[in-house]
Protein backbone atom coordinates (compact mmCIF):
# COMPACT_ATOMS: atom_id res chain seq x y z
CA UNK A 1 0.00 0.00 0.00
CA UNK A 2 0.68 3.81 -0.70
CA UNK A 3 2.38 5.37 2.76
CA UNK A 4 2.00 8.96 3.54
CA UNK A 5 4.75 11.05 5.10
CA UNK A 6 3.63 10.42 8.37
CA UNK A 7 3.64 6.85 8.26
CA UNK A 8 6.73 6.09 6.24
CA UNK A 9 8.52 7.87 8.95
CA UNK A 10 6.53 5.36 11.66
CA UNK A 11 7.64 2.35 9.78
CA UNK A 12 11.67 3.10 9.17
CA UNK A 13 11.37 3.81 13.17
CA UNK A 14 9.48 0.73 13.99
CA UNK A 15 11.86 -1.36 12.11
CA UNK A 16 14.96 -0.10 13.55
CA UNK A 17 13.93 -1.44 16.97
CA UNK A 18 14.10 -4.60 15.45
CA UNK A 19 17.45 -5.82 15.55
CA UNK A 20 20.04 -6.34 12.54
CA UNK A 21 22.00 -9.03 14.73
CA UNK A 22 22.42 -12.40 12.74
CA UNK A 23 24.74 -13.98 15.25
CA UNK A 24 22.51 -14.88 17.77
CA UNK A 25 20.27 -17.99 16.54
CA UNK A 26 17.95 -17.02 19.43
CA UNK A 27 16.57 -13.93 17.41
CA UNK A 28 16.55 -14.66 14.43
CA UNK A 29 13.37 -14.60 13.71
CA UNK A 30 13.13 -10.90 14.72
CA UNK A 31 15.44 -9.68 12.96
CA UNK A 32 14.50 -6.78 10.75
CA UNK A 33 15.85 -8.32 7.79
CA UNK A 34 13.52 -11.26 8.16
CA UNK A 35 10.64 -10.22 10.37
CA UNK A 36 9.46 -7.71 7.91
CA UNK A 37 9.36 -9.09 4.36
CA UNK A 38 8.27 -12.58 5.74
CA UNK A 39 5.92 -11.12 8.53
CA UNK A 40 4.70 -7.44 9.15
CA UNK A 41 5.13 -6.55 5.26
CA UNK A 42 2.40 -9.28 4.57
CA UNK A 43 0.54 -8.23 7.50
CA UNK A 44 0.00 -5.03 6.20
CA UNK A 45 -0.38 -6.16 2.43
CA UNK A 46 -2.84 -8.20 3.50
CA UNK A 47 -5.28 -6.52 5.74
CA UNK A 48 -4.72 -3.45 2.86
CA UNK A 49 -6.29 -6.50 0.30
CA UNK A 50 -9.11 -7.54 3.52
CA UNK A 51 -10.57 -3.70 3.35
CA UNK A 52 -10.91 -3.54 -0.47
CA UNK A 53 -12.40 -7.25 -0.85
CA UNK A 54 -14.53 -6.85 2.35
CA UNK A 55 -14.38 -4.26 4.58
CA UNK A 56 -14.23 -0.74 2.35
CA UNK A 57 -15.59 1.23 5.33
CA UNK A 58 -12.71 0.14 7.70
CA UNK A 59 -10.16 2.82 9.20
CA UNK A 60 -6.92 2.56 6.94
CA UNK A 61 -5.15 4.23 8.93
CA UNK A 62 -5.99 2.27 12.07
CA UNK A 63 -5.69 -1.27 10.39
CA UNK A 64 -1.98 0.08 9.02
CA UNK A 65 -1.06 1.44 12.08
CA UNK A 66 -1.85 -2.32 14.33
CA UNK A 67 -0.93 -4.42 11.30
CA UNK A 68 2.82 -2.25 11.69
CA UNK A 69 2.81 -2.56 15.75
CA UNK A 70 0.96 -5.35 16.22
CA UNK A 71 4.48 -7.75 17.19
CA UNK A 72 6.99 -4.65 18.64
CA UNK A 73 6.89 -5.89 21.85
CA UNK A 74 8.85 -9.37 20.53
CA UNK A 75 11.69 -7.17 21.05
CA UNK A 76 10.02 -3.48 22.72
CA UNK A 77 11.23 -4.18 26.68
CA UNK A 78 11.71 -8.12 26.02
CA UNK A 79 14.01 -9.72 28.73
CA UNK A 80 13.63 -13.46 28.23
CA UNK A 81 13.90 -15.47 25.21
CA UNK A 82 9.90 -16.52 25.58
CA UNK A 83 7.58 -14.29 24.01
CA UNK A 84 5.31 -14.55 26.18
CA UNK A 85 3.22 -11.51 27.10
CA UNK A 86 4.64 -9.45 23.98
CA UNK A 87 0.69 -8.41 22.87
CA UNK A 88 0.95 -6.19 26.19
CA UNK A 89 4.36 -4.85 25.59
CA UNK A 90 3.60 -4.31 21.69
CA UNK A 91 -0.22 -1.98 23.24
CA UNK A 92 2.22 -0.45 25.44
CA UNK A 93 4.96 1.20 22.35
CA UNK A 94 2.10 1.70 20.42
CA UNK A 95 0.52 4.19 22.76
CA UNK A 96 4.06 5.68 22.97
CA UNK A 97 4.58 5.99 19.70
CA UNK A 98 1.22 7.01 18.51
CA UNK A 99 0.98 9.77 20.88
CA UNK A 100 4.75 11.17 20.38
CA UNK A 101 3.55 11.63 16.62
CA UNK A 102 0.36 13.33 17.61
CA UNK A 103 -2.00 10.87 16.71
CA UNK A 104 -5.87 11.64 18.57
CA UNK A 105 -6.46 9.61 21.66
CA UNK A 106 -9.64 7.78 20.13
CA UNK A 107 -7.51 6.59 17.09
CA UNK A 108 -4.73 5.70 19.68
CA UNK A 109 -8.06 3.32 21.62
CA UNK A 110 -8.80 1.99 18.29
CA UNK A 111 -5.39 0.85 17.00
CA UNK A 112 -4.88 -0.53 20.35
CA UNK A 113 -8.24 -2.49 20.52
CA UNK A 114 -6.78 -4.27 17.13
CA UNK A 115 -3.18 -5.00 18.48
CA UNK A 116 -4.78 -6.79 21.21
CA UNK A 117 -6.90 -9.01 19.30
CA UNK A 118 -3.75 -10.53 17.52
CA UNK A 119 -3.17 -12.42 20.99
CA UNK A 120 -5.67 -15.67 20.25
CA UNK A 121 -7.22 -15.58 23.83
CA UNK A 122 -8.52 -11.81 23.35
CA UNK A 123 -11.77 -10.51 21.58
CA UNK A 124 -11.83 -8.40 18.53
CA UNK A 125 -14.32 -5.85 19.01
CA UNK A 126 -14.21 -4.15 15.78
CA UNK A 127 -14.21 -4.46 12.29
CA UNK A 128 -9.93 -2.75 12.00
CA UNK A 129 -9.42 -5.60 14.85
CA UNK A 130 -10.97 -8.14 12.86
CA UNK A 131 -9.19 -7.54 9.93
CA UNK A 132 -5.52 -7.17 12.15
CA UNK A 133 -6.32 -10.52 13.88
CA UNK A 134 -7.45 -12.21 10.34
CA UNK A 135 -4.26 -10.97 8.63
CA UNK A 136 -1.82 -11.88 11.30
CA UNK A 137 -2.87 -15.34 11.09
CA UNK A 138 -3.05 -15.24 7.50
CA UNK A 139 0.47 -14.34 6.83
CA UNK A 140 2.12 -17.66 8.75
CA UNK A 141 -0.07 -19.90 6.26
CA UNK A 142 1.37 -17.65 3.09
CA UNK A 143 4.36 -16.90 3.87
CA UNK A 144 7.79 -19.41 5.22
CA UNK A 145 7.15 -18.66 8.97
CA UNK A 146 6.38 -22.63 9.83
CA UNK A 147 8.97 -23.81 7.72
CA UNK A 148 11.54 -20.98 9.31
CA UNK A 149 10.49 -21.67 12.85
CA UNK A 150 12.08 -25.16 12.31
CA UNK A 151 15.56 -23.58 11.53
CA UNK A 152 15.53 -21.26 14.47
CA UNK A 153 14.26 -24.42 16.97
CA UNK A 154 16.80 -26.14 18.52
CA UNK A 155 15.35 -29.03 18.24
CA UNK A 156 12.96 -31.05 16.02
CA UNK A 157 11.17 -31.84 19.56
CA UNK A 158 10.71 -28.76 20.25
CA UNK A 159 9.35 -27.23 16.39
CA UNK A 160 7.15 -29.86 16.22
CA UNK A 161 5.67 -29.46 20.20
CA UNK A 162 5.51 -26.06 19.06
CA UNK A 163 4.20 -26.24 15.48
CA UNK A 164 1.62 -28.73 16.58
CA UNK A 165 -0.80 -26.17 18.99
CA UNK A 166 0.30 -23.16 16.87
CA UNK A 167 -0.96 -24.66 13.53
CA UNK A 168 -4.33 -24.58 15.46
CA UNK A 169 -4.31 -21.54 17.70
CA UNK A 170 -2.99 -19.60 14.38
CA UNK A 171 -6.22 -21.32 12.21
CA UNK A 172 -8.63 -20.58 15.36
CA UNK A 173 -7.64 -16.59 15.25
CA UNK A 174 -9.25 -16.22 11.44
CA UNK A 175 -12.61 -14.58 11.55
CA UNK A 176 -13.02 -13.59 7.79
CA UNK A 177 -14.87 -16.50 6.57
CA UNK A 178 -14.15 -16.55 3.22
CA UNK A 179 -10.25 -16.21 4.68
CA UNK A 180 -11.02 -19.55 6.95
CA UNK A 181 -11.99 -21.06 4.04
CA UNK A 182 -9.44 -20.20 1.74
CA UNK A 183 -6.98 -21.41 3.73
CA UNK A 184 -8.51 -24.33 5.61
CA UNK A 185 -7.34 -26.76 2.83
CA UNK A 186 -3.44 -25.86 3.70
CA UNK A 187 -4.73 -26.16 7.72
CA UNK A 188 -5.69 -29.56 6.92
CA UNK A 189 -2.63 -30.82 5.19
CA UNK A 190 -0.60 -29.30 8.39
CA UNK A 191 -2.90 -31.45 10.91
CA UNK A 192 -2.70 -34.49 8.24
CA UNK A 193 1.17 -34.03 8.43
CA UNK A 194 1.30 -33.53 11.88
CA UNK A 195 -0.89 -36.46 12.57
CA UNK A 196 1.40 -39.04 9.83
CA UNK A 197 4.15 -37.62 12.26
CA UNK A 198 2.84 -38.38 15.30
CA UNK A 199 1.95 -41.85 14.13
CA UNK A 200 5.47 -42.96 13.32
CA UNK A 201 6.68 -42.05 15.73
CA UNK A 202 4.30 -44.20 18.27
Amino acid sequence: MKLSEKQSKIYQEVKLIFPNDRNNPKLQYVNRDWIFPNHIDIVIDSASEFIKTYYPDANREVVFLASLLHDTGLVYKRTKDDPIGHEERSVEYTKNILGRYGYPEELIKEVVLAVSATEPENKFETVEAKIVRTADAYSHFVSIHFFAKANFADRCEDFFKWFSKKIDTTYEKIVIEEVGDELEPIYRHYRRAIDRYINSSI
